[in-house]
């Protein structure tokens, strides 16, 4: 808590940043998939794992996955999306459906004042009131959303997670050419 931290990323001079965390709960397992993708889609940082219930350390199979995304139109929020998986265990595909969308800046993501991890003392609360139909989906603040999915295996599994996505800049697999522009 204190200043913020700027996160170099070595080696890399990002003109596009893109983040997508999805933790998912089946009836029989939890499986998790996260990765950070430069301007032109190349992953730099990524990682998926399954763990069934009740494993142990050794019993959790971790890898790598590949989602396949798509965009609600004039925006940069996800509309669902399908992960592909080579996890023992874990089903080799899983489709996202969503359930609604939380904006992130209700957790101090991008909030000038209240931004994540800022410390402001004891007891220091504030209320801020979103209406979610009224805001531009392409003002930077309204860009980082969390999505309530549900998910199904191409095993037949189902389960419930949240797909949460930031893009900034361009991004070329998902046609996003300049900073702020919307999917078609």
């Amino acid at each position: 808590m204190g200043q913020r931290d700027p996160q170099a990323i070595p080696g890399h001079d990002l003109s596009g940043f893109f983040w997508q965390w999805t933790p998912i709960n089946f009836g029989d397992g939890s499986l998790f998939f996260h990765v950070n993708n430069d301007e032109m889609g190349d992953a730099w940082n990524t990682r998926a794992a399954w763990a069934p219930d009740g494993a142990d350390a050794q019993d959790i199979a971790e890898g790598h996955g590949s989602m396949r995304t798509r965009l609600t139109a004039g925006t940069r929020w996800p509309s669902g999306g399908t992960l592909s998986l080579a996890l023992k265990g874990a089903p080799e595909q899983v489709s996202f459906e969503p359930l609604g969308r939380f904006q992130m800046r209700g957790l101090g993501y991008t909030h000038p004042v209240w931004g994540h991890g800022m410390h402001h003392g004891p007891l220091r609360v504030e209320r801020e009131d979103i209406d979610l139909a009224a805001l531009d989906p392409l003002s930077p603040e309204n860009l980082h959303v969390q999505i309530p999915v549900r998910v199904i295996g191409s095993d037949g599994r189902e389960g419930i997670g949240v797909f949460e996505q930031l893009i900034l800049g361009p991004f070329a697999p998902l046609g996003l050419s300049s900073f702020l522009d919307g999917a078609d």
